[in-house]
């Protein structure tokens, strides 16, 4: 069955009921919603009341490095973790995405990161709740992880934009598609050459800006990734989730109304080239 889903990015600003009522009319079965500092629960139910399934919450993802660390700041977002664990489950969400990195040159894996990630695991098996990894800049933390804990909890989140941009010689379908739970679909021009001699200086440096030089966040089909290639691995990997999309909006391209819809039809253009 054809599944969707849309990240409530928000990008015109909307009344967040608004931007559902959007949403549902477009066609789009679930959201996928920001769970910044756990200060957006109202959301699950002016999501559900516009008639909209809630697919999965993506943790807060800002101090993601610590994770690996051993001081305070990792203990924190380890409870920060748990914490949005625990609203999964209470708020009746199945999957958790969740960032193992976050700037370019993140710490190593180590063992303090594991026994906080064991933890996590084992609440979430408790609790029944999937917690899928989404790739960034590092991927390292995320093979390290599965290489240390077994769980039919953990998977992976697709994101074809990071891929694109930072990633773009590794084939993270063919890696972890077995292990599909989540995906943010975008697009993007890669590291782009107009913008060359900016994105190298920002990204030797490791600055989160580089991401929002490169990082764009296109419609499918507005950059330069090879969607068929992403579909056939799809099709390979038996995935049988929504066609997820995190996307942004150009203002005075498309209404709202406009935008949803547009994004809507590229998402079944997706599953159709998908199951061909």
């Amino acid at each position: 069955m054809f599944k969707t889903s849309m990240f409530d990015v928000n990008p015109y600003s909307l009344p967040m009921y608004d931007e559902y009522k959007y949403i549902k009319r477009a066609g789009f079965d679930s959201v996928m919603l920001g769970w910044r500092d756990n200060n957006e629960i109202e959301n699950v139910e002016k999501a559900r009341n516009a008639g909209l399934l809630v697919e999965n919450i993506h943790a807060p993802f800002t101090n993601a490095d610590s994770i690996w660390l051993d001081n305070l700041n990792g203990e924190n977002y380890m409870k920060q973790l748990l914490t949005s664990v625990g609203d999964c489950k209470e708020y009746n969400i199945p999957t958790m995405v969740v960032h193992l990195s976050n700037e370019y040159n993140p710490p190593p894996p180590s063992s303090i990161g594991i026994k906080r990630l064991k933890r996590i695991t084992e609440k979430a098996e408790h609790d029944n709740i999937n917690i899928a990894f989404e790739n960034a800049f590092a991927l390292d933390h995320i093979r390290f992880t599965f290489d240390n804990i077994s769980s039919q909890k953990l998977g992976f989140c697709f994101d074809s934009g990071h891929q694109n941009c930072m990633t773009p010689d590794c084939d993270l379908l063919a890696e972890f598609g077995q292990r599909l739970m989540a995906m943010h679909l975008n697009d993007n021009l890669g590291a782009h050459e107009q913008n060359k001699h900016i994105d190298i200086l920002l990204y030797e440096k490791g600055s989160i800006e580089w991401t929002r030089q490169v990082d764009l966040h296109l419609l499918p089909f507005d950059g330069t990734i090879d969607w068929s290639k992403i579909t056939r691995q799809l099709k390979a990997a038996q995935y049988k989730g929504a066609i997820a999309f995190e996307v942004h909006a150009f203002k005075g391209k498309y209404t709202p109304e406009e935008y949803y819809t547009e994004a809507f039809n590229r998402a079944n253009k997706l599953w159709t080239m998908a199951n061909t």
